[in-house]
């Protein structure tokens, strides 16, 4: 009886519709990721941020500088209650070293565990053949709390994947069983705020950055987002950022 297997060397090559189009020169994210993650964007992505987050992106690129050489690239737990300045720190050591980041609501992970380990083996491929990063959103309760650490689809998702991982979480999280690397990430300084203040509306006649600084406690994409409006519609019926905007 003559043996109808085919010989592994006669047989046709076939490649995974990613892998294909990357050869090809066609460099794209995976289209099972697009519904998950979204580009984090940041606005003037010119503007240097300010020394004491720039001191924090430093600090995170030479301990990856360093990890990188060890082989043992950890995540990176964002500490603290500002996610706008902690997507801003995370941007800016991602640009530094040449990536795209995207964001993923740790909330969107599968909950099934054959489910999550696909996404994670896509995530890992997506970062072997793409300049990128993942920016995961923990929450701090709920199915993702801390009580179930490797077993939670966080932690199984990280403990599956690869890459380099900025987690946004308040406080850190070491259950997730992953080397890791803190970085307490707080909004400028009062003397920033009011230099970045300064800058903002140097051209808008409201009232001083000092008082500005005084009256509100916000991140530098904030104080952006207020001056944008401020010059959009630079009233001189009433001059306090309160009154046109608050």
């Amino acid at each position: 009886m003559q043996n109808s297997v085919e010989p592994v060397t006669a047989s046709a090559l076939r490649a995974d519709e990613r892998i294909a189009d990357t050869i090809k020169g066609l460099n794209y994210l995976d289209d099972r990721l697009t519904p998950l993650l979204a580009p984090v964007q940041v606005a003037d992505a010119e503007t240097d941020l300010p020394p004491s987050q720039q001191e924090v992106v430093d600090r995170i690129l030479l301990h990856l500088e360093q990890a990188t050489a060890a082989n043992r690239r950890p995540v990176i737990q964002l500490l603290g209650p500002d996610p706008a300045s902690k997507q801003l720190v995370a941007w800016h050591v991602t640009a530094a070293l040449g990536l795209k980041l995207y964001r993923l609501p740790a909330e969107l992970l599968p909950r099934r565990a054959l489910d999550l380990d696909g996404l994670a083996r896509l995530w890992q491929r997506e970062s072997n053949l793409s300049p990128v990063a993942l920016y995961l959103e923990a929450k701090e309760d709920g199915a993702d709390g801390p009580s179930e650490g490797l077993t939670s689809p966080l932690g199984r998702f990280l403990a599956r994947s690869g890459g380099l991982f900025f987690l946004d979480t308040r406080d850190v999280r070491p259950e997730l069983g992953q080397l890791t690397l803190g970085a307490d990430i707080e909004k400028p300084s009062p003397a920033e705020q009011q230099e970045a203040w300064a800058a903002a509306v140097s051209s808008v006649a409201i009232d001083s950055p000092a008082l500005l600084t005084g009256q509100f406690n916000l991140g530098l994409a904030d104080i952006q987002e207020v001056a944008q409006r401020v010059l959009a519609d630079p009233s001189p019926a009433d001059s306090t950022l309160d009154a046109r905007l608050w």
